[in-house]
C-alpha cells in the first residue's frame, strides 16, 4: 500500500482507479493531482466519501450501487 501511494505521488497520477480500502488507508495529500478517482472492487463505506466530499475530485464507484452513494451523489449534484 506504502509503495503504490509513493508511486501514485511521484507520477503525479491524475485518474485512478483503486479499493476503497486502500484510499481509506492513504493519507488525503495522497489524492493531491487526481482529478477522477473510481472505486471498484468492494463497498465503498459511506464514511469515505464524506471524508473526500471536500477534495476537488469526481469519485466513480465501479461496485454496484448502494443507496449511500447514491444519496450522496443526489446530494452533491443539487448543491
Amino acid at each position: 500500500s506504502e509503495a503504490l501511494r509513493k508511486w501514485i505521488i511521484d507520477r503525479q497520477i491524475t485518474v485512478l482507479a483503486t479499493l476503497p480500502s486502500l484510499v481509506e488507508a492513504w493519507p488525503q495529500q495522497t489524492l493531491h493531482n487526481v482529478w477522477l478517482l473510481i472505486l471498484a472492487g468492494e463497498n465503498t463505506p459511506r464514511g469515505l466519501i464524506e471524508q473526500l466530499r471536500h477534495l476537488d475530485l469526481e469519485i466513480w464507484t465501479g461496485y454496484p450501487a448502494t443507496r449511500t452513494v447514491l444519496c450522496i451523489a443526489g446530494g452533491a449534484a443539487k448543491a
